[in-house]
């Protein structure tokens, strides 16, 4: 009976099917326990190219490759002005939860004490998030507290007599109980679905400031959301925490995964439709008909068994199947990207994704479909790489109208191969650019200059 729902799941999704929303609950309730016995992803023990095991990695690093390395306060660390509660909805290994971590690590350094809370969310097909990123926070002196219910957020803000709350996808419950003890909320816009209820008057008069991470998001979020007071949304962009990426020598790490002259091209991201695997993996089978050597890995943690199933059979059905690398999850991205040629990403809709911006800072040239800060990253002047159009065809493309697109023509599959052509063809210059591109986007990208200013943002609607 299993096998019968998921084939025919399978059937429906890839002809644009999802359930009615009235039935959704149900439907991925039913979805999941039919769907378990798809294969997953490729993990990490062999190399990416070659036929051996996948040793040490090339070069020591810190023992919790999701954290950061170091203590969390140095020692010039400015004295603490006020109590910062980070409110995230998941605390896992995407890049929200990513940069809510750099946040509550980096926090301290401008004066703002920072704990952590999350939900421990269901993510499908999943029945629990992991729970690394947490222990990691944890074992680096920061306090994290898993918050299941509205009643757990209360208790959290008694306890804790914060000053302001930083929220980030979290539950609505953080709004009602800070607005009912008069602690003033920053509500951190990481796109342009993540918080209806920004626009909600319930809520938008008790939100005492927004932080945008690009303009995009910003621009987006105000035409949505007409009468909100466009004053009270800064834009900050977002910033990888750059003790997480060591540097790597390039050689060293291609020996490490076994690859020899072949062009690799990157794509870190959930395995879900957003990040429209399927698009790229089409797009790289034309790329692959006319470029022998070219290799694909897409790696990321697994959010939805059936699209990643459908980008395998898509993958299968290519010539250069044996070129394409679904995995899973990465702790190293480091390692990755040092040894990557190029790096990828043609998501449908994003904020200000961290994994690009890790590339650049890695000194690998990117190729970004125009969401989010793909054009603040790319720069006006192509100095990161190359911009190709939304594959929906539209920037502000919402989540519902996608459909189409999923698995049917994506009108930038043209341009996008063309960039990726382009990387191929100039390779030898952007290798000699590589340490120059780091250094431009470690400026470009400051986790300093960010966090130092959403300190200044939390420390003015606090009042200090």
């Amino acid at each position: 009976m299993n096998r019968t729902i998921t084939r025919l799941t399978l059937y429906l999704k890839r002809r644009g099917w999802h359930p009615p929303r009235f039935l959704a609950g149900i439907a991925h309730g039913i979805l999941r326990r039919s769907t378990a016995e798809l294969p997953g992803l490729e993990g990490w023990e062999r190399q990416l190219i070659g036929d051996g095991p996948l040793g040490p990695l090339p070069v020591s690093v810190e023992s919790s490759p999701d954290g950061a390395c170091g203590d969390r306060r140095p020692s010039g660390a400015a004295p603490a002005r006020l109590r910062c509660l980070i409110a995230v909805g998941e605390l896992d290994v995407s890049g929200l939860s990513q940069f809510a971590a750099t946040l509550a690590r980096r926090l301290p350094e401008f004066g703002v004490e920072a704990s952590v809370a999350h939900t421990k969310g269901d993510v499908w097909p999943f029945s629990e998030v992991p729970a690394r990123l947490a222990d990691a926070l944890r074992a680096q002196g920061v306090a994290v507290t898993e918050v299941t219910d509205s009643a757990g957020a209360a208790a959290v803000l008694d306890a804790g007599r914060f000053d302001v709350i930083s929220t980030h996808g979290a539950p609505e419950w953080w709004i009602e109980h800070a607005s009912q003890r008069g602690v003033p909320v920053v509500n951190v816009l990481q796109g342009l679905f993540y918080k209806d209820w920004c626009s909600d008057s319930r809520w938008a008069s008790q939100l005492a400031h927004l932080v945008a991470v690009s303009d995009h998001v910003r621009r987006g979020f105000l035409a949505q959301c007409p009468g909100f007071d466009g004053d009270r949304v800064t834009t900050i962009l977002n910033a990888p925490d750059e003790r997480r990426l060591p540097r790597i020598d390039r050689a060293a790490a291609r020996e490490w995964l076994g690859i020899g002259d072949e062009f690799v091209f990157v794509s870190f991201g959930r395995h879900c439709t957003q990040k429209n695997a399927y698009g790229l993996v089409r797009g790289f089978g034309q790329l692959a008909a006319t470029v022998p050597d070219a290799h694909l890995l897409i790696a990321g943690r697994l959010d939805d068994r059936v699209y990643t199933q459908l980008t395998r059979e898509l993958q299968d059905s290519l010539p250069a199947a044996g070129r394409i690398h679904l995995h899973d999850h990465l702790e190293w991205p480091s390692a990755v990207l040092a040894a990557a040629d190029a790096f990828v990403l043609d998501s449908f809709f994003e904020g200000g994704p961290i994994a690009s911006m890790e590339a650049l800072r890695a000194g690998v040239p990117v190729v970004l479909s125009r969401t989010g800060c793909a054009p603040e990253q790319v720069g006006e002047d192509g100095w990161g790489g190359y911009l190709v159009e939304n594959p929906a065809g539209d920037e502000f493309i919402t989540p519902d109208a996608v459909e189409p697109y999923i698995y049917g023509e994506q009108p930038n599959t043209a341009e996008l191969v063309g960039a990726m052509a382009k990387l191929v063809d100039d390779r030898e210059l952007w290798l000699t650019r590589r340490e120059e591109l780091a250094v431009e986007a470690a400026t470009r990208f400051s986790a300093d200059v960010c966090v130092r200013a959403h300190a200044e943002v939390l420390l003015a609607v606090a009042g200090r």
